[in-house]
């Protein structure tokens, strides 16, 4: 897991290039914000906790207000904090739970690991559609033409 702090460019760019490989779970805040103060000790406990019993490659970022246009992911925000678990840059959920530390373990378990299932079956239907494909390629001529022939009245009705 790695835990990231964006407040300057170099930064920025670092959150750029890690944010793209995988999953990530980011949170908007501004330093000026009330709630993000009070908010902030509880995050860091949150990170340091999910950060001992994470195994996986996955990005924990805390993204400043000001920083926000220099990063390349989703960031349709309303308010501060705003959280946002992310696949690749792009949007998978957002958490509006309560600001407690178990409530945000528990939001990061559930939905970060069922990410990576959803992606293996999308893998293994695709595998099985192929191999659908293989067998009627070796039918005999005769039903070839066929199918053809049939695949063109279809064409030609849906056409009208």
């Amino acid at each position: 897991m790695i835990l990231l702090k964006v407040i300057d460019v170099p930064s920025a760019e670092k959150f750029n290039r890690h944010v793209k490989r995988g999953l990530s779970f980011v949170q908007f805040h501004s330093p000026l914000c009330g709630h993000c103060k009070t908010f902030a000790p509880i995050w860091e406990e949150f990170a340091n906790e999910f950060k001992s019993e994470c195994k996986d490659n996955v990005l924990v970022a805390k993204i400043r207000s000001d920083m926000i246009g220099k990063v390349t992911c989703y960031k349709k925000i309303v308010g501060f904090p705003t959280m946002f678990v992310l696949n690749k840059g792009k949007k998978v959920k957002e958490y509006e739970g309560e600001r407690t530390k178990d409530a945000l373990l528990s939001f990061a378990r559930s939905n970060l690991s069922s990410v990576k299932t959803s992606k293996r079956r999308k893998r293994s239907r695709r595998r099985h559609r192929s191999h659908v494909r293989r067998k009627s390629r070796t039918s005999s001529r005769k039903t070839r033409k066929h199918r053809r022939h049939r695949g063109g009245r279809r064409n030609k009705r849906r056409r009208r």
